[in-house]
């Protein structure tokens, strides 16, 4: 009784579909979170670059913009 009690609880659990990351900036959705923008990420070596490595994942990071007003005025 307890084997097919085990057995349906693995089948149960394997069929959820969820991602778990050991670092809060494995997760894309978190790329953008101060915690992991530098330089709080850099102290815990976690940030994107750190986890990622050479690995293209990091190419898909999105850089911060620096705009700056055009000096001449709009036209």
């Amino acid at each position: 009784m307890k084997f097919i009690v085990a057995a349906l609880a693995v089948l149960l659990l394997a069929g959820c579909d969820f991602e778990v990351y050991r670092y809060p900036c494995q997760d894309p959705d978190n790329w953008n979170k101060a915690e992991c923008q530098k330089p709080l990420c850099e102290v815990s070596r976690t940030c994107p670059e750190h986890i990622f490595k050479n690995d293209s994942v990091i190419k898909s990071i999105p850089q911060p913009v620096t705009i700056t007003p055009n000096k001449g005025g709009c036209k």
